[in-house]
């Protein structure tokens, strides 16, 4: 059994594995201190804990639309080899406790923008691969 996020992106439904979760917010968007002249994909700068985090937006990432502007952004700190990134989306629906393995096949690549993003999929949820949304713009 692998435990997963379910995050909303526009009107896709994904998957994000938990074991690369260090923690999960609900913030106003003010706690997040824009940066200028960065890409489009940069939301700003978070402070969580003493820690100073660039956030990122998911949308933007995958080549779904922008968040724009919210009130309030569902944020994931990821972790992976040791690189760290917060990511905002606008809802995260809560976590499934699944047994199904991860399938590959053309399913997953449907979306030829995701395709670089993803593990491959789970009955209808596509799974994010963290290491890949990491590498991409850190």
């Amino acid at each position: 059994m692998t435990d997963f996020l379910e995050v909303r992106v526009g009107q896709s439904l994904l998957l994000l594995p938990i074991t690369c979760t260090q923690e999960v917010l609900n913030i106003p968007a003010s706690l997040i201190v824009p940066v200028p002249n960065m890409p489009s994909a940069v939301l700003g700068m978070l402070s969580q804990h003493s820690q100073v985090y660039w956030t990122f937006d998911l949308g933007v990432i995958l080549g779904l639309p922008a968040l724009g502007n919210l009130s309030r952004y569902a944020v994931i700190i990821i972790v992976s080899e040791n690189r760290v990134m917060a990511i905002a989306t606008e809802t995260i629906n809560g976590i499934h406790k699944l047994s199904t393995s991860i399938k590959l096949d053309n399913k997953a690549q449907e979306t030829t923008k995701l395709a670089p993003y993803l593990d491959g999929y789970i009955d209808n949820w596509l799974v994010l691969n963290p290491q890949a949304l990491l590498k991409s713009v850190i």
